[in-house]
């Protein structure tokens, strides 16, 4: 590497430092012909500043109420792969919830919506199918992964045999007089670190659930050493100095952008070689301005040019990635998963009136009018420690009746996630996220490492 490139690098212990609107008038031109037009002028003038005035003072005393989440514009979908939707979801639902720990699963979302797509029928499938894209889903051998359909047995009637039969995992017939069937299944699909989707049982008018869950427990290919974990500053987007816990070790990769710079590190490989890493991104900014204005060829690129593997060079030197990674554990529900979903595009699905399950439902002969998605949920975990990182989620979609060091020369590079990052968990292959987040807060310093 050369010593240019090398000046680009951070230095150890040191972080990364951090429309005109126009306004446009029409000066319509006329003449004045006579006096009467002189006059109603004079006239209506007075009145129209009186309105004015008016509306400056209505209009400030509107100011003092909060400002609404912007929704972020959506990038156009890659079929090819699950980069884009994971990054799209992770853009929509930080802008409707900012500044809290956040972990979802772009991975479980796009499973449970395809669900629906197989009982999905003209504009409204057409929608799904732009948001998610028009490929398989990708099975992981990293991943526990279970579907669950639920219909109220009153309404089994009318579910077609043809996608009961096409329905691949637990089908379930149940009264929905309580939540406890529905929870058991998310609590067993698990492995227990979400206990629970549903605080009480389904509303009258849901008459199906589409579930998917997934959980993974995934080693580091290199552990962070427990006696190497420490007490260290974090400073959160508020300004405040907190002592968190922090491991201490080395990356796979490091990369730099022009937003970010961040490190990559792999977990334990399977025996048909498939590969999940965790990417930390470290923005040079603060995670809303970077997640607001990030696009998925950015993301992609930190596998390209800007990347630094922990090898060695031409001329002989060896590349030293470390990072300190603050160790964290949190629970996050979606408080706004359905207008997440309408903002990345699927509306029609969400539609009482117009919503089309026509491959799924027959309502002839019923008191239903029609079948739509009335809600859709996603409860997720996450706990990253100094041997792996263990996460799980599940998502729903509510049916609704009208639902090692020698002698060498180094290059160092040292990345210190003390302030709120982004994180993402992917399959290096597809690059497809299965898990993405933000840590706001990490876990406190309590005085101990960690036990192997």
């Amino acid at each position: 590497m050369n010593e240019e490139n090398l000046n680009q690098v951070p230095q150890l212990a040191s972080p990364s430092p951090m429309q005109e609107y126009k306004d446009t008038y029409r000066n319509d031109k006329g003449k004045k012909h006579n006096k009467a037009l002189v006059i109603i002028l004079a006239i209506l003038c007075p009145l129209a500043v009186f309105g004015i005035a008016v509306g400056v003072f209505l209009s400030s005393q509107n100011n003092n109420e909060p400002d609404k989440p912007t929704p972020v514009e959506p990038e156009p979908f890659v079929a090819s792969d699950g980069g884009t939707f994971g990054l799209n979801f992770l853009k929509q639902a930080y802008a409707t919830d900012s500044g809290n720990n956040m972990v979802v699963s772009p991975y479980s979302m796009d499973v449970v919506w395809r669900l629906a797509l197989a009982g999905a029928n003209g504009e409204t499938k057409q929608e799904i199918l732009n948001t998610i894209g028009a490929r398989s889903v990708n099975n992981y051998p990293q991943l526990k992964t279970a579907n669950g359909l639920f219909i109220r047995d009153t309404f089994a009637d009318y579910v077609k045999p043809e996608y009961i039969a096409s329905f691949e995992g637990d089908l379930r017939y149940d009264s929905f007089s309580s939540p406890d069937a529905v929870n058991n299944w998310v609590n067993d699909n698990t492995d227990g670190m979400i206990e629970k989707i549903l605080e009480d049982a389904p509303s009258e008018e849901t008459v199906m659930m589409l579930l998917n869950a997934i959980a993974m427990d995934e080693k580091w290919s290199d552990k962070f050493d427990c006696a190497y974990t420490r007490g260290e500053e974090f400073t959160t987007t508020d300004g405040q100095t907190k002592t968190v816990s922090m491991m201490s070790g080395h990356a796979d990769r490091y990369f730099k952008t022009e937003k970010a710079e961040g490190v990559i590190r792999e977990y334990e490989a399977y025996e048909d070689g498939s590969v999940f890493e965790f990417v930390g991104i470290l923005p040079n900014g603060s995670v809303k301005e970077y997640l607001e204005n990030v696009n998925y060829d950015e993301i992609s690129a930190m596998n390209a040019s800007e990347i630094v593997d922990r090898s060695k060079e031409a001329d002989g030197s060896i590349n030293s990635v470390s990072v300190l990674l603050p160790r964290f554990s949190f629970d996050y529900t979606m408080p706004n998963a359905t207008e997440v979903i309408r903002s990345l595009g699927i509306n029609q699905a969400l539609d009482k009136y117009t919503a089309d399950f026509s491959n799924m439902v027959d309502l002839t002969g019923s008191s239903y009018e029609n079948f739509y998605v009335g809600e859709v949920l996603q409860r997720a975990r996450i706990e990253m420690t100094e041997t792996g990182t263990k996460a799980a989620a599940v998502s729903a979609i509510m049916g609704y009746g009208t639902s090692a060091i020698d002698s060498n020369e180094y290059n160092y590079y040292n990345v210190e996630f003390n302030r709120p990052f982004v994180y993402l968990i992917r399959d290096k292959a597809s690059q497809e996220i299965i898990f993405a987040g933000v840590v706001e807060m990490p876990e406190e310093w309590s005085g101990s490492t960690c036990s192997e």
